[in-house]
């Protein structure tokens, strides 16, 4: 269970900017940054508080996945996670799809999860251990997040929707459409407040595909993208 494997390409972090404790969204850094980027169709992902995983094919066959890990090596996570993605892809080379691991809401509220503090928390335990059966390994969701693939050492962007057989959640905005960064804010506030089943603590901002290549990424992080993070919930307690 130790052993670690190395991801064809690196799994970078991302540059992230944070909203205040009391809510207010960095939208001047933001603004900044895509003043910066000659794009006006950016693609939004929410960025799930899960744990990551990188999916590798083959030439179209699922050969291995791997957890994040330190970014340049994971660990092998393939018997936990292969029941949520396809065994054979229309592609040709090696594709990585990125995303996170993660369990709905509506499954850690059942009594089976009482151990846990939070379902992050739980997805942890489940992959770092042999102890666990079917019953919760079924419950582990992969959502995608990015897919790359890379063809004779040439790394091209995909769709996480041309992919068939993934979950996958991501919305475009066109800021000639009259979206601005707060509006997206909103946006995603909202998709984590009332329509997700799943834990996130931000989202991500991405150029759209036929950027990519071409802005590349620096040794800590791609330059085409950046997360937001939103404030920390908050609660009081009393200690006695």
């Amino acid at each position: 269970r130790k052993a670690k494997y190395t991801h064809p390409s690196p799994m970078l972090s991302l540059a992230k900017y944070q909203a205040t404790i009391d809510g207010i969204p960095p939208t001047e850094l933001t603004e900044k940054w895509l003043n910066n980027i000659d794009a006006t169709e950016f693609d939004v992902t929410p960025k799930f508080d899960g744990n990551a995983a990188n999916v590798i094919y083959t030439d179209g066959k699922l050969t291995q996945i791997l957890s994040r890990g330190d970014g340049n090596k994971g660990r092998d996570i393939t018997d936990k996670v292969k029941h949520n993605v396809p065994s054979e892809i229309n592609t040709k080379g090696i594709v990585e799809i990125r995303g996170e691991i993660c369990i709905s809401a509506n499954n850690f509220k059942t009594d089976k999860y009482s151990d846990f503090l939070n379902p992050r928390n739980a997805v942890a335990g489940i992959l770092n251990s042999d102890e666990y059966s079917d019953d919760f390994i079924n419950e582990l969701d992969f959502l995608p997040v990015d897919v790359r693939q890379t063809i004779d050492g040439e790394t091209i962007y995909l769709e996480t929707s041309n992919i068939k057989g993934l979950k996958h959640t991501s919305f475009k905005f066109d800021f000639n459409k009259g979206y601005d960064f707060n509006s997206i804010y909103d946006k995603m506030l909202n998709f984590r407040e009332e329509l997700t089943q799943y834990q996130l603590d931000g989202f991500v901002i991405k150029t759209e595909i036929s950027k990519r290549s071409s802005l590349g990424e620096n040794s800590h992080d791609p330059n085409w993208a950046i997360a937001i993070k939103f404030p920390p919930k908050q609660a009081i307690t009393k200690i006695i």
